[in-house]
């Protein structure tokens, strides 16, 4: 069942020909898409090197201010962004003060671009981004004692968002002797580091599969840490098959997960690529622990597999 849309409403003040509120409250958790994500304190850097235009409803046609001199101010803290607006004398102007006043629009909504995020106990956490612009919406999504509110805005394609934990075990057969697989967090490290290597990400669960990002292409990118394996690959081919999947993905129809497709160290260089370890409270199935292969693929299929898959795409909330 998809989650209910979610809403949140602060007050915007506008008075004399000024806006003025809280862009984002470093405190706040908001549900963007069913996605739980909030902003680290300084996560958009310095405010003097920024270029943001103020709009209306993200409409690029109706700008209303911009930072470093055209009338729009913003000042950062620990505990929040803040900004306030004089507006030009223009009939759009006066027709968003206007729109403020009267409880029509009610909030800012942020356009931003992720540089550096983490996910940290379900909650996308976001440590560096490039803010480019500010939205006066009628529907924000960041609350605070203001008003608060995101967008997220993408100015080329779609991109796919994955995740694979560590050590966490996955069933690889379920027939006959049971047997699990899992990952340390230094299993992939020889490919991971070795930029130069190929890693793709695919639809399907074998080795020749529907190839959606290349790494040496450009169109995929690796993260990892103790906790995960994350990839953000960018969704740019025009493929019927890739159509389909994001189709079935939006739907929400299907909740797709991932399996990796690897090939073991040379035993002459590591003895013990793995280590088949009893599970606990489980007699007679073991765990094979993976410590040194080589990520091959990263593929995506609808069961059976371990972590999230999620699209990220232009939206105004």
């Amino acid at each position: 069942m998809s989650q209910p849309t979610e809403t949140r409403y602060s007050e915007l003040r506008a008075a004399d020909g000024r806006l003025s509120g809280v862009v984002i409250n470093y405190a706040d958790v908001a549900t963007v898409g069913g996605q739980l994500e909030r902003f680290m304190p300084g996560a958009f850097g310095d405010m003097a090197a920024l270029d943001v235009i103020l709009n209306r409803q993200h409409d690029r046609r109706v700008p209303l201010a911009r930072s470093n001199g055209g009338g729009l101010s913003l000042e950062d803290s620990p505990e929040s962004l803040t900004m306030a607006a004089t507006l030009p004398e223009t009939p759009e102007a006066a027709s968003t003060l206007e729109l403020v006043r009267t409880g029509v629009l009610r909030g800012l909504s942020v356009e931003f671009r992720a540089i550096r995020e983490t996910f940290e106990n379900g909650v996308r956490v976001i440590h560096e981004a490039l803010l480019t612009g500010l939205g006066v919406v009628d529907r924000p999504a960041y609350q605070s004692s203001v008003v608060e509110a995101r967008a997220e805005v993408r100015q080329e394609g779609d991109t796919l968002i994955g995740t694979f934990p560590y050590n966490t075990p996955i069933t690889t057969r379920d027939r006959g002797r049971v047997r699990k697989a899992q990952w340390t967090p230094d299993a992939w490290k020889f490919a991971l580091e070795d930029l130069n290597r190929e890693i793709l990400v695919q639809l399907g669960d074998t080795a020749r599969n529907q190839v959606i990002a290349s790494r040496r292409a450009g169109s995929v990118k690796f993260q990892s840490d103790e906790k995960e394996l994350k990839f953000v690959a960018e969704l740019a081919a025009d493929t019927s098959y890739l159509e389909d999947f994001i189709k079935q993905l939006d739907s929400g129809q299907i909740e797709y997960t991932l399996r990796p497709f690897q090939t073991l160290a040379p035993t002459e260089r590591v003895p013990r690529p793995y280590r088949d370890i009893p599970e606990a409270g489980n007699p007679g199935v073991y765990i094979r622990t993976y410590g040194d292969a080589i990520l091959n693929s990263m593929n995506i299929v609808p069961r059976g597999g371990l972590g999230t898959v999620q699209r990220r795409w232009t939206a105004y909330l």
